[in-house]
């Protein structure tokens, strides 16, 4: 029943999208401070939104909706239908942002997503 820390990771790559739809820059941080030896301007700081990886969020969602007794934290509570719910409601959230999407160039999306399908597929059927 106790929560102990694992890690600290100091690597921004992780969060990366984030960062850059919240106008945190830190690639642009980095390379200016250490590449160039100046202090960039930066854009005012959004704290309102959140980001997603669909295809993770996907896998997540078959597990609690379809395979809940593969979930082995006994304080997690399985409700599905929230955890629908949100999937689906957090598409129409103006403060929902995504790792992969672009409406400038979708593909990478398409790709990841018919690659999560083709995973799940191949997992139902045993391979």
């Amino acid at each position: 029943g106790n929560a102990e820390l694992m890690e600290v990771n100091g690597r921004f790559w992780g969060s990366l999208p984030l960062a850059v739809h919240s106008g945190a820059g830190f690639a642009l941080l980095a390379h200016f401070t250490q590449g160039l030896g100046k202090t960039p301007p930066l854009a005012p700081l959004r704290d309102d939104l959140r980001c997603r990886m669909v295809a993770t969020e996907l896998k997540r969602l078959v597990r609690i909706v379809l395979r809940p007794t593969l979930i082995n934290d006994p304080l997690f509570r399985v409700r599905p239908a929230a955890e629908l719910w949100r999937f689906v409601r957090d598409f129409f959230s103006p403060r929902t942002r995504y790792y992969l999407w672009s409406i400038d160039d979708p593909r990478p999306f398409m790709a990841d997503g018919i690659g999560a399908v083709r995973r799940l597929l191949a997992r139902l059927r045993g391979g």
